[in-house]
C-alpha cells in the first residue's frame, strides 16, 4: 500500500511539474529549451536527479502532515532525488519556508496559501506571495470546534471571554481559528 501511495504521489508531482513549464503563447513551443530540439520527456530523462536535493516541509511529528510529507520525500527519493522531510509547525511555517527557499515542497492548507498569495486575511499588509504554486489537493479540511457538555458553550459566540486552544503557533489550524474568532 505504501509503495502504491508513493508511486501515485510521484506521478502527481511529475505531472504537476511538467504542467508548470513555460510555453510560447503563439507557437506553443517550450521556451526553456537549453538543448535544441529536445522534448520535455527527453529533457526529463537526461535530468540528473541524484544531484538535486529537495526538502519537504511537513508538520509536527504528532500530526498527519509529518507521515504524508515523509511519504513524499520517500517517493521522490525512489525517483532518484536526494530528499529530506522536515518537521515544522505546518502550514504557516511551511509557507514562510517555501518563500525563503528553506524547502522546495511543503504541505499547507489551501485557504492559508490563497491568503498568502493574495496578501489577505492572516497575510494582510504583506507582499503577495505570487511565487507560491500548488501541486495538488490532498484532502478537504474541516474546522472542528470541540468542548465538553459542562461548559455551556453551544456556539462560536459562547467562546467570548473563554480560554481557547487555537492550534500550534503559525499553523493552518491557528490561521483558521483566528479567522473564525475574528468573524
Amino acid at each position: 500500500m505504501k509503495k502504491l501511495l508513493a508511486i501515485v504521489l510521484v506521478l502527481c508531482m511529475v505531472v504537476a511539474v511538467a504542467a508548470c513549464g513555460s510555453k510560447d503563447a503563439a507557437t506553443g513551443a517550450d521556451t526553456k529549451s537549453d538543448t535544441a530540439g529536445q522534448t520535455l520527456k527527453e529533457k526529463a530523462a537526461n535530468f540528473d536527479r541524484k544531484n538535486q536535493f529537495l526538502t519537504v516541509g511537513t508538520g509536527p511529528t504528532s500530526g498527519i502532515y509529518f507521515p504524508i510529507g515523509g511519504a513524499f520525500a520517500t517517493a521522490l527519493k525512489d525517483y532518484g532525488y536526494q530528499t529530506s522531510a522536515e518537521a515544522t509547525n505546518a502550514t504557516g511555517q511551511n509557507i514562510q519556508n517555501i518563500l525563503k527557499g528553506d524547502c522546495e515542497i511543503a504541505i499547507a492548507m489551501q485557504d492559508a496559501v490563497m491568503q498568502a498569495y493574495t496578501a489577505s486575511g492572516a497575510y494582510e499588509g504583506k507582499e503577495p506571495a505570487s511565487d507560491l504554486r500548488a501541486l495538488m489537493r490532498l484532502w478537504p479540511n474541516y474546522v472542528q470546534l470541540v468542548t465538553t457538555a459542562n461548559t455551556g458553550i453551544k456556539s462560536v459566540n459562547d467562546l467570548k471571554g473563554k480560554r481557547v486552544g487555537v492550534g500550534a503557533a503559525n499553523s493552518g489550524v491557528e490561521i483558521n481559528a483566528r479567522m473564525i474568532l475574528n468573524a
